[in-house]
């Protein structure tokens, strides 16, 4: 029997309430991802990235370690990011600076979605200035409220189709 018939065999016995379906970004540096030749029997790629996507530059079938989307969708399946979250009961984020000034380790929104890394630019492109000491943000993916421009701390998210959300921290009055 065919892998490809197998699957579908399979799948007809699913039920779609058996099923979650998640809307993480497709992950071009997951752990998981094949590489370009893996199956190839003429030396050509079996699988190639879109132009599209081109730009981003993946290494498919890469082996060094998980990838943040990796990371975002096994805390998305074991539920890791608790709300409301350990940081949010402890520390109280600044009504008079919009949480601008918020240092904290939170990196997952009061929704329970991983932050996409501010140094990355997928799933959501931004011209964020990393170097920019007053707004904090760097090769990490903590909540932050850049320039002060939302009411609070927030983050993009590795969500294909939700691109920012607010971050599960209180506001308080100093």
């Amino acid at each position: 029997m065919s892998l490809y018939l197998y699957l579908c065999i399979c799948l007809e016995r699913v039920e779609s309430e058996d099923v979650d379906i998640v809307d993480y970004a497709y992950d071009f540096w997951s752990i998981m991802h094949y590489g370009p030749m893996v199956s190839s029997k003429n030396g050509l790629p079996t699988i190639k990235v879109k132009e599209k996507y081109s730009h981003l530059k993946p290494k498919l079938g890469q082996r060094k370690s998980l990838s943040y989307l990796d990371i975002a969708k096994v805390r998305s399946m074991y539920n890791c990011n608790q709300i409301p979250s350990a940081e949010s009961n402890n520390v109280c984020v600044s009504k008079a600076t919009k949480g601008r000034d918020y240092r904290g380790k939170l990196d997952y929104t009061e929704e329970g979605v991983m932050c996409q890394p501010w140094n990355k630019k997928y799933p959501h492109s931004h011209d964020y200035d990393l170097s920019d000491k007053d707004d904090g943000l760097g090769e990490h993916n903590y909540c932050r409220n850049p320039g002060g421009e939302r009411e609070r701390p927030w983050c993009f998210t590795t969500l294909m189709h939700t691109k920012k959300q607010y971050c599960d921290l209180e506001m308080c009055v100093e």
